[in-house]
């Protein structure tokens, strides 16, 4: 049994003539799901190995391994420390700027992958709109972790009228950005009604 026959079962027998209507009916409510059992799978591990990226010397590869160690090292910290963050008290040290830049790096660097320009409800990959609104928000949280680093640094109050305007400027801009790019592929048809993440 494919795995598209235990996600959505078997196929129904209809009419030749109805076939093709039916299987568009299908293929519009169809959605994917992943079980534990799939997600874990050992035979599924060749493909994190591919060719994508190799121009730009798998830059995205070696960024995912360092971000992976780096989460795996907070969590094993916190755990082996009575819940202690590894950087408390050095907010604004430059291991803190390095680490926050590669985690940055990483979520940029997916721009590098070549992705079905629609929406593909069953298979679970990404699209561009999706793409863009992950790195638009990923990038949210990591200039507010930068300006608070950077105050750290500095020695300026996070409580600064500046510093809370910056921050709601950041918010308003992020959200304002993302209805952009969802205007954008709805504007090129790239985007059905439905099937925007906004």
């Amino acid at each position: 049994m494919t795995l598209a026959e235990r996600t959505n079962g078997p196929p129904s027998s209809v009419p030749l003539a109805n076939a093709g209507d039916n299987e568009k009916k299908v293929k519009k409510n169809r959605h994917y799901s992943l079980s534990a059992k799939d997600f874990l799978n050992a035979r599924n591990l060749y493909k994190l190995s591919t060719k994508e990226g190799a121009k730009q010397y798998h830059i995205h590869r070696y960024l995912g391994t360092f971000v992976l160690l780096h989460y795996i090292y907070r969590i094993a910290y916190r755990f082996s420390s009575g819940w202690k963050d590894p950087y408390d008290g050095e907010e604004g040290s430059g291991i803190v700027l390095v680490t926050t830049l590669l985690h940055m790096a990483l979520s940029g660097t997916s721009l590098f992958f070549h992705i079905p320009n629609k929406r593909n409800r069953a298979s679970p990959m990404i699209w561009p709109e999706f793409r863009w609104h992950s790195i638009l928000f990923a990038y949210r949280s990591f200039v507010a972790m930068l300006i608070v680093w950077g105050c750290d640094r500095f020695g300026v109050s996070h409580q600064h009228m500046g510093i809370k305007a910056l921050r709601l400027i950041l918010v308003w801009t992020t959200l304002y950005v993302a209805d952009f790019v969802t205007n954008h592929y709805k504007k090129v048809a790239l985007l059905l009604k439905d099937d925007s993440t906004m």
